[in-house]
């Protein structure tokens, strides 16, 4: 399989900060029965914790929270703003990893702060 390594230790990357920031989404999975919050949880804890650094599940990822994405855009439409801005957040972090070898630490914790979270808040407010 192919396999996105970190740049600086060329081991393959694992995310517990990331898994934990994914570990909030029980909340509303449990509170509102929340179907989008189950499908981010079960990806999230996949990608971050057991196959971070494999290309295809990188993609299914993107591609999973895209269709979520879809949904609540369609359905919420006041919800674009907020998640267009933490996109852009996020690129701009991922810039900052592979373009400066930013610390991965300092990234996860940036990522958990302004995409799992603020997608958190859109999830609980729209569910």
């Amino acid at each position: 399989m192919t396999q996105i390594t970190d740049t600086t230790s060329n081991k393959k990357i694992y995310s517990p900060i990331c898994v934990i920031g994914i570990l909030f989404f029980l909340f509303p999975l449990f509170t509102h029965a929340s179907i989008r919050s189950l499908i981010l949880v079960i990806n999230g804890v996949l990608y971050h914790g057991f196959l971070k650094g494999n290309y295809y599940m990188l993609c299914f990822d993107y591609f999973c929270n895209f269709i979520i994405s879809l949904y609540t855009i369609y359905y919420y439409p006041h919800t674009f703003l907020p998640g267009f801005i933490s996109v852009l957040l996020n690129g701009c972090n991922m810039f900052a990893y592979y373009g400066f070898n930013v610390n991965k630490t300092i990234v996860d914790v940036i990522h958990v702060l302004t995409v799992h979270f603020p997608f958190l808040y859109i999830i609980i407010t729209t569910s």
